[in-house]
């Protein structure tokens, strides 16, 4: 709804200039927003052609639309396009930016190691950011690479040391690892700073882990209180 006013003054904006370019650009940018790609995509082209020359925000707002429809590897394409005239504009929030979603983009087509190098570049652009932590983590597992996995994790609770899914993750690579006092540990912290109301599958982790270390009875009474937790759920 935000993007219809805006739009409106576009259009008139364009039909007054009709060879301004950047008022297209600008309409590409607010049709990303709107969620109507295909028509982003049409301004971008049409303002690439009017343009003196192309900017870094062009081709990221079409990297946005292509991924946006599934159109992977025009996206990437247009990502690279993105961080070459970032680089000459010198422009480090929008390579940032650009690294940030580039590596999302990789990460989620399962190129995990090339999704791994774009979010180390832009953590180094950028600085620590919770989410680019997590998905390199993440990445780091898909990789089986557990000890970066690890290290990524703790460098985020350093941050952050309420972060529950980070201690539930980490914890589960230290039981992976058979380093059980580890992840019994971060089991009990991901369950003390569990801010829902229904940490059943925690509760069940941490089961898995006393289960590992013999303790029977330990894991049963969680595994029941799990079970009280998804009945109150009913």
């Amino acid at each position: 709804d935000l993007q219809k006013p805006a739009l409106k003054d576009l259009d008139k904006l364009i039909k007054m200039r009709p060879t301004m370019w950047r008022a297209y650009a600008l309409r590409g940018d607010t049709y990303v927003d709107a969620r109507e790609y295909e028509k982003a995509i049409a301004d971008i082209n049409t303002a690439l052609k009017l343009a003196p020359r192309p900017t870094s925000f062009m081709f990221y707002t079409r990297a946005q639309a292509y991924n946006a429809l599934g159109q992977t590897d025009k996206s990437l394409a247009d990502f690279k396009t993105v961080i070459e005239l970032a680089t000459k504009e010198n422009d480090k929030d929008r390579l940032h930016e650009a690294y940030m979603y580039r590596g999302q983009v990789l990460y989620n087509s399962g190129d995990y190691k090339k999704a791994v190098e774009d979010l180390t570049q832009a953590i180094t652009i950028g600085g620590l950011r919770d989410e680019l932590i997590l998905q390199r983590a993440s990445a780091y597992e898909k990789l089986g690479q557990y000890d970066l996995a690890i290290a990524d994790y703790s460098k985020l609770l350093s941050v952050n040391p309420e972060d529950e899914s980070a201690y539930e993750k980490r914890g589960r690579l230290y039981l992976a690892a058979k380093k059980f006092d580890k992840a019994l540990s971060d089991a009990n912290k991901a369950i003390s700073n569990y801010p829902g109301e229904n940490p059943s599958r925690l509760y069940k982790f941490r089961a898995e882990v006393y289960q590992k270390m013999g303790k029977a009875d330990l894991a049963n009474k969680d595994l029941l209180k799990a079970k009280e937790l998804e009945r109150e759920q009913l």
